[in-house]
């Protein structure tokens, strides 16, 4: 997995910006920087509750029972029939001495899917094997997740369904597309910091790995109960 790359060239270079030595992982200012450069790029996003200076207990009601969800879901349980926000939106929400997390729309309200990695379930080792079978990845933006997996963002291809999914693509690697989101940096979650490790501008996925995230034709003969994604937040 990526360790280091080259900067997008756009206003915010974002990349080392969520590590510190506090336990929140980054400062009020770094989190607001980040909401305003993320929607600067067209990414819609979304506040996220947070943890406390514990770095496990959440903001939600369920608060130190949360678990591995905490700081990774957003505020608002209808954020999906809400507008995207604006910049004073963005400035009211994040412009505080205690910001809430970062959230990133993925699919057509931000115009990016998302592979996501992740290393408890065997994420690393699949998509090692898939690198090996295929050839590497394109560069595109890349952030290290609080449980040291990775979110790589690409481009909606056109003409293909892409749903959130689990281990579609392999053994501990999810997909995020239409109706999902993800933790997006400086945030930190109940699992650790989310940081930036390639800003690269998103780039459009090989076709080899749209076609393993794609989702898979059905006849609709055989509909006879909803075929429902796992949509559990990463």
């Amino acid at each position: 997995m990526p360790t280091s790359g080259a900067a997008a060239g756009a206003a915010l270079d974002l990349r080392g910006r969520p590590l510190s030595d506090n336990t929140q992982g980054s400062s009020a200012a770094d989190v607001l920087s980040a909401a305003h450069e993320y929607r600067r790029r067209g990414w819609r996003v979304i506040p996220l509750h947070r943890v406390g200076p514990d770095g496990k207990t959440c903001s939600c009601r369920k608060g130190g029972n949360c678990g591995r969800n905490a700081g990774k879901h957003p505020i608002d349980l209808e954020w999906q029939k809400a507008p995207a926000l604006s910049a004073a939106d963005v400035e009211e929400t994040w412009g505080v001495a205690k910001p809430p997390n970062i959230g990133l729309a993925t699919g057509p309200d931000s115009g990016f899917w998302a592979l996501d990695i992740d290393p408890k379930n065997g994420g690393m080792e699949s998509m090692a094997a898939l690198v090996a079978e295929h050839g590497a990845l394109p560069e595109t933006f890349v952030a290290q997740t609080g449980s040291e997996g990775y979110h790589y963002l690409f481009a909606l291809p056109e003409g293909v369904v892409l749903k959130n999914s689990a281990d579609r693509v392999g053994k501990g690697i999810d997909t995020r597309a239409a109706g999902g989101q993800i933790v997006a940096p400086p945030s930190r979650s109940g699992v650790g910091p989310y940081r930036v490790v390639v800003d690269a501008p998103v780039a459009a996925a090989p076709a080899w790995l749209i076609e393993l995230a794609r989702a898979p034709e059905v006849d609709p003969c055989l509909l006879y109960t909803s075929d429902a994604a796992d949509e559990e937040d990463s």
